[in-house]
């Protein structure tokens, strides 16, 4: 399952990917890295499905301050971000249902 920033991975941009399980705690994790040398401003796309999360999602940037996202008829939640250049960071993702 890919998160997704309306591009293909291609290394000019912000580049994601995510695992999703619906039987533990933490449903979902996304792994974003901007492999840029520019700052990246970036409404991420996350696809919920497979987590199981039906209404409301926990969305936690580095596993910090749990923000409430409802979930959009495709079960996805857009999530902005701001990525300096050449860094990682990490999406963790919870259910509130």
């Amino acid at each position: 399952m890919y998160a997704y920033t309306q591009r293909r991975a291609d290394g000019q941009g912000v580049d994601a990917f995510m695992h999703a399980n619906p039987f533990i705690e933490h449903r979902g994790l996304a792994m974003v890295f901007n492999p840029t040398t520019e700052t990246m401003d970036v409404d991420l796309v996350l696809p919920l499905y497979y987590t199981g999360i039906t209404e409301h999602a926990g969305v936690a940037i580095e596993g910090q301050n749990v923000q409430p996202y409802a979930l959009a008829r495709d079960y996805s939640v857009t999530v902005p971000l701001s990525m300096p250049p050449k860094t990682l960071t990490y999406v963790v993702i919870t259910s509130m249902d």
